[in-house]
């Protein structure tokens, strides 16, 4: 892979960014439950709220800042944990290590809380046992009097889940 840098989006970037991510959330639970015409209307909507108020983060070769990579859609809650709406890595960059080192360069807080779930959402997060929640179990954790604790407890459960699950393949197979 070649070097690397992490830039704030600029005006050419917006097309790229709206157009991967509305392709891609056309496949998760929700897109997959509405016609074209509701899904775009409904995620047009939602993207331009979250994008007049989030940042965008991008991923570009060092020596070809107009190239993207990959990019990141995120802020930060109240109690300051980092919150993505939306984390996107082009096809040929996967699975080396890109998604990881882009939310690192965010300086994230434990758990970081995810708006916009995909597939690979669930999939990562159960590969690498990682400290992601989704809105709403952010929003229980954070009704908890003690949400250090809430969390501790929610992620050792997470954990034992997966644990359970792993058990069970090596057990079926």
């Amino acid at each position: 892979m070649t070097a690397i840098k992490y830039r704030p989006s600029v005006h050419t970037d917006e097309a790229y960014v709206y157009r991967s991510w509305i392709r891609s959330f056309r496949e998760s639970p929700f897109g997959r439950t509405l016609t074209d015409d509701a899904y775009n209307l409904a995620q047009q909507g939602k993207m331009e709220a979250i994008l007049d108020v989030a940042n965008v983060t991008i991923v570009c070769p060092d020596d070809d800042p107009d190239t993207i990579i990959a990019f990141a859609v995120h802020d930060r809650t109240e109690d300051d944990l980092l919150l993505v709406h939306y984390l996107y890595v082009r096809e040929l960059s996967r699975h080396q290590g890109v998604a990881q080192k882009l939310i690192q360069q965010l300086e994230p807080t434990e758990p970081i809380v995810f708006t916009d779930i995909t597939l690979d959402f669930y999939k990562l997060r159960e590969k690498h046992d990682l400290p992601y929640v989704t809105t709403r179990e952010y929003q229980n954790l954070h009704r908890a009097k003690d949400f250090n604790q809430a969390f501790q407890t929610w992620f050792h459960n997470q954990q034992y889940k997966n644990i359970e699950k792993r058990k069970k393949f090596h057990h079926d197979r």
